[in-house]
């Protein structure tokens, strides 16, 4: 299975000169509201808000995608595990290592 398309967009750059570029301090300020309103377990009650609504379903959707990437690593997609019996026992074979480069065995 292969790995699903982006779902998420930037919210806001942390770095750099970029328009949407927002401050240390604001993100402080933020992150406490955001902790204070959890330890309440209101953060459902911010769905029904229509400014923070929108932005509470895109930080599932990344949440989501996390969840996906951490699933397709795990899954051994990226690097399957090689069946030794198929590798050449005699010669000719190359000594190196071994890597996986886009579905292919590959020696470096």
């Amino acid at each position: 299975m292969a790995l699903a398309n982006k779902k998420h967009e930037r919210f806001f750059s942390t770095t750099g000169s970029d328009a949407d570029k927002v401050s240390t301090s604001k993100l402080t300020e933020v992150k406490d509201l955001w902790d204070k309103d959890a330890a309440n377990g209101s953060n459902l009650n911010l769905l029904n808000d229509p400014n923070l609504g929108p932005l509470l379903y895109q930080m599932q959707q990344m949440q989501d995608e996390l969840d996906e990437l951490r699933r397709y690593i795990t899954s051994n997609e990226i690097a399957p595990a090689i069946d030794a019996s198929a590798l050449p026992t005699s010669a000719p074979r190359t000594s190196g290592l071994l890597y996986n480069s886009k579905g292919t065995v590959k020696i470096s």
